[in-house]
């Protein structure tokens, strides 16, 4: 309401992206999301340390390559050579892609 009336007097356009926890605005998605981030607001929480991510598929791959754990079979590993050897469709995925960002040498080693 403060801010309506604000542009309203002033005749400032109100920025178009609002972060979806406080009642922050933004003049651009990149702004809002970066905020987000910092601020740790978003809604997907990682089950093991309450890290949050913008989409359910970011949490889950970072379950998987962080804590090598897999939410669809409900299983914790002891390394990453025994995660790839797992058939869940969730983590099959995840190393699909990360081969075709190694193979098309954009991804970092360790990363995923």
């Amino acid at each position: 309401m403060a801010r309506d009336n604000h542009c309203r007097a002033t005749g400032h356009r109100a920025p178009p992206f609002e972060c979806e926890t406080c009642p922050r605005w933004f003049r651009s998605r990149r702004d809002c999301t970066q905020h987000m981030s910092d601020k740790n607001h978003f809604y997907y929480v990682c089950s093991i340390c309450n890290e949050t991510w913008p989409t359910p598929e970011a949490c889950k791959n970072h379950e998987i390559a962080d804590h090598f754990y897999c939410a669809e079979c409900q299983r914790h590993f002891r390394n990453m050579n025994n995660i790839r050897m797992v058939s869940c469709s969730i983590i099959q995925k995840l190393f699909r892609m990360c081969w075709l960002i190694t193979k098309r040498s954009i991804c970092i080693p360790g990363s995923i």
